[in-house]
């Protein structure tokens, strides 16, 4: 059967539905033959939404434009504007933003990085915590094989409206994590920013380079507590049920913001049992039912925003908990299971 992609969320659908499930967009009613009438629709919504974008980088995006396009799309007129510029992080009144000069590159839409070597360190824990929960162990060497670059920070709105062109977040500020994405959505961004770079460098992390990047190579042990958690995290206890502006906690040894905190972050890996053995840059099993979330959020108690606390999403969940953080490499393979990420994939 012919497949048609939704404008919106860019998932295939079948020709027969009239709305899409995952973000409601109502398709018009195919006049004479149905698979000319689908070719014509998304030909004409991939060229306005590429004139739409290409007006709002100029600059030249209106309120008259903005109502078009909301019309158009669906999407909320009320919010900020993709042409709007990015809005200086606020800084929480007790701490200062710390900056450092170590980013290993900028996208283009703003993205930084920060350069990670190889490394050895153990993963999970033995700390057992009342709750007995055992699937943050066992305790197991974990190699790091090749260097790469973390995000900084996680996704903000504004970076994902330059390259999506909508803003999917239940928190709406361009200088807040986006959140309310799909592991799936995340594969998409990823994807169409390879695309328009014309490259195939992003991705998501690890689960493994994830907490490798997080306990800084085993500098952070989690048994100790170094800095009071709502120095270096929004959570449950301070965060006033809402996201907040990437950066504006304490950053940690490595010079990574809103590890633990703000937003949970979508990682590669099918959620599995840990090995027992040593292992080198794994990646999770080939398949299952969840993938792996890690870090906490705004709405978690300060319990799950421990580094090496786990926990689980259906690819296609959305919830405004959740948002992404980027890795970039050398250039992934056109094979094998990063290749989701590539921009012809």
């Amino acid at each position: 059967m012919y497949k048609k992609n939704c404008p919106i969320c860019f998932s295939n659908l079948d020709d027969l539905l009239t709305r899409c499930p995952r973000c409601g967009w109502d398709f018009p009613k195919a006049n004479g033959d149905v698979v000319e009438s689908a070719r014509w629709l998304l030909e004409r919504m991939n060229q306005a939404r590429r004139l739409w974008l290409t007006r709002a980088s100029r600059g030249f995006e209106d309120d008259e434009a903005r109502r078009e396009r909301a019309t158009f799309l669906k999407l909320e007129v009320g919010g900020p504007s993709p042409s709007q510029a990015p809005v200086a992080p606020k800084v929480a009144p007790e701490l200062k933003l710390v900056k450092s000069d170590s980013v290993f590159q900028i996208t283009s839409c703003g993205i930084e990085f920060v350069p990670i070597s190889a490394g050895t360190f153990i993963m999970g824990t033995d700390y057992l915590f009342p709750s007995g929960r055992t699937f943050e162990g066992p305790p197991h060497c974990v190699n790091i094989t090749r260097p790469f670059g973390m995000g900084r920070y996680p996704v903000t709105q504004q970076q994902w409206v330059e390259i999506m062109g909508y803003n999917p977040s239940f928190f709406k500020d361009l200088t807040r994590p986006v959140e309310s994405v799909s592991w799936d959505e995340s594969c998409q961004f990823i994807r169409c920013l390879n695309y328009q770079e014309g490259t195939n460098r992003y991705r998501l992390p690890t689960e493994a380079e994830w907490e490798y990047v997080a306990r800084c190579g085993g500098l952070v042990d989690p048994k100790k507590k170094k800095e009071p958690l709502g120095q270096i995290a929004w959570y449950k206890g301070n965060s006033k049920s809402e996201s907040k502006p990437v950066g504006t906690r304490l950053p940690n040894p490595w010079g990574l913001y809103d590890m633990q905190g703000n937003v949970w972050e979508w990682v590669f890996d099918w959620f599995d049992d840990y090995p027992l053995e040593p292992c080198n840059d794994p990646l999770g099993p080939n398949e299952g039912t969840a993938r792996v979330i890690r870090g906490g959020a705004w709405g978690t108690s300060d319990f799950l925003c421990h580094i090496h606390i786990r926990s689980v999403k259906a690819p296609r969940e959305r919830s405004p908990l959740i948002g992404l953080r980027l890795v970039i490499e050398d250039s992934l393979p056109a094979d094998g299971r990063f290749a989701i990420f590539n921009a012809g994939g």
